[in-house]
């Protein structure tokens, strides 16, 4: 049976990171947060990020989820450019190895402002800044779809019991 890569992702603030830990935990799988592969990384950069991160997720032995950004655009200068999280010959070395699925997570702009303001973590919280994270991440999202033929599948996480439910049931699917 081949492994699965089950890639959740979507803006800062969504829920991925809770969503994919408790998913995670229930599947009894292995789980990849990009954030803190990137992380990692800065502490001892050594060739490419995307290379790094791709061999991070090359190095798992089992079927496993992803917790990430699909794409970046606020550079913190009160500039924006669409950045995608991986790139398209990156996504292709990974699908050798595993059976990739996508999923996006999703809130609307003012949900997931008010979640941003709640947050103790430091984040962008400008209305147009949230909007574009939300838009790039749409679009990158959609790009990958396309590049793998792959099925769309998008949680709005307004209520936190249901999205999870909802992703641990879409996983189980595709095991």
């Amino acid at each position: 049976m081949a492994k699965k890569l089950f890639m959740v992702g979507g803006a800062k603030g969504v829920g991925k990171t809770r969503l994919t830990m408790e998913v995670a935990s229930e599947l009894q799988i292995p789980r990849i947060e990009t954030g803190d592969i990137v992380r990692q990384y800065l502490s001892n950069p050594q060739g490419l990020l995307q290379d790094y991160i791709m061999a991070q997720i090359l190095n798992q032995k089992s079927s496993t989820i992803v917790s990430t950004h699909y794409a970046e655009g606020y550079n913190g200068e009160d500039k924006f450019e669409f950045k995608r999280g991986l790139d398209k010959i990156h996504l292709q070395m990974i699908n050798q190895k595993f059976d990739m699925s996508f999923c996006l997570v999703e809130l609307g702009s003012e949900e997931l402002l008010m979640r941003r303001f709640a947050d103790s973590r430091r984040r962008t919280l400008t209305p147009e800044i949230v909007s574009r994270e939300l838009e790039y991440n749409q679009q990158a999202y959609e790009m990958y779809l396309s590049e793998f033929g792959a099925t769309a599948f998008i949680l709005n996480n307004i209520d936190f019991e249901q999205t999870k439910l909802k992703l641990l049931t879409w996983t189980n699917e595709r095991k």
